[in-house]
């Protein structure tokens, strides 16, 4: 919980406000989930995640458009068979926190997290300026900022590929994860350092 509190803090998520008349607040609450370790010898992890409960916001009001692309199979299956015909290597890579990055279009009230309410303030709400999971626009929102920082053009969501004179990298979007192959691990790792709060995941077998 620390640790989900300390990414929110650092993406600058809220700021704890009066709430204003005719205005509502949607709840939050924590969701506990323990997850295997990437390996049969690394133990388990337990991660505590803060999700607001979308259901309680009001269309029109709390949020509008909330599609957002994914990739389709046919591009996955495109992608492999690419890495396949040149012997590439591939590594998955996860955004960690990828929908905190989203800035919200909305005015959104939320209550303050149980366990974390700042003392003397415990009448006050979160304003929420970034997206938090489970909301409504989130997944859009999210979409949204990928889209500008590596300025996609429109049409061109379903297989992105991100190309260097001096690599051979491509990237593969769905939500909150990218798939990279590249003919090195330098390349692969000189990719991901171009994004924000990419972790590695497991290597490929």
């Amino acid at each position: 919980m620390q640790e989900e509190m300390q990414s929110l803090d650092k993406n600058g998520t809220w700021d704890i406000v009066c709430l204003p008349k005719q205005k509502k607040v949607v709840r939050c609450k924590w969701i506990f989930k323990r997850k295997k370790g990437l390996s049969p010898n690394e133990p388990p992890m337990f991660k505590a995640r803060l999700v607001a409960k979308g259901f309680n916001q009001i269309p029109g009001i709390d949020y509008n458009d909330v599609f957002s692309p994914v990739v389709k199979h046919s591009s996955i299956c495109a992608f492999f068979g690419i890495v396949a015909m040149h012997d590439l290597e591939l590594e998955q890579l996860d955004v960690k926190t990828a929908f905190l990055h989203g800035e919200l279009e909305e005015e959104i009230y939320m209550d303050q997290p149980e366990g974390f309410v700042v003392p003397g303030k415990e009448d006050l709400v979160c304003k929420l300026k970034r997206s938090l999971y489970g909301l409504k626009q989130s997944p859009r929102q999210w979409y949204k900022r990928y889209q500008e920082e590596t300025s996609i053009a429109r049409g061109e969501e379903q297989l992105d590929m991100k190309t260097d004179v001096k690599m051979d990298v491509k990237l593969d979007m769905e939500l909150d994860m990218k798939i990279s192959h590249g003919r090195a691990r330098e390349e692969r790792e000189a990719c991901a350092r171009g994004e924000d709060d990419v972790q590695a995941g497991p290597e490929p077998g």
